[in-house]
């Protein structure tokens, strides 16, 4: 599902890394509401004049992605940079991540 997700959305020829975590659970900001799986994506791209990493975020439900996110956004509304901090250490950064050799099989698509 992600690797159909991520190759309908973007370049692929532009990604020289991609890593995907082991799953996770994830369970809301500060607890609430009910678990869901998540596992999160970190791809390095060749941008015009610099390479640059980042994360995606997708946590599933009902077999289907649910939610697709950027745990590092910051959003000065929902508290700036300290809530985008709190967020990927809650989500994307106590995952365990490995090579994404799916993604890679299909970067000339």
């Amino acid at each position: 599902m992600i690797v159909r997700h991520l190759t309908a959305n973007r370049d692929m020829s532009k990604i020289l890394k991609a890593e995907i975590s082991a799953p996770g659970e994830w369970v809301g900001p500060f607890g609430l509401g009910s678990p869901r799986p998540i596992v999160c994506v970190q791809l390095t791209v060749q941008g015009p004049l610099i390479q640059q990493t980042y994360a995606m975020g997708f946590t599933f439900e009902n077999a289907k992605i649910a939610e697709v996110f950027n745990p590092d956004e910051i959003n000065p509304a929902a508290g700036g940079a300290f809530a985008a901090a709190v967020k990927n250490a809650a989500t994307c950064g106590k995952l365990t991540y490995s090579p994404f050799p799916e993604l890679a099989k299909n970067k000339t698509r």
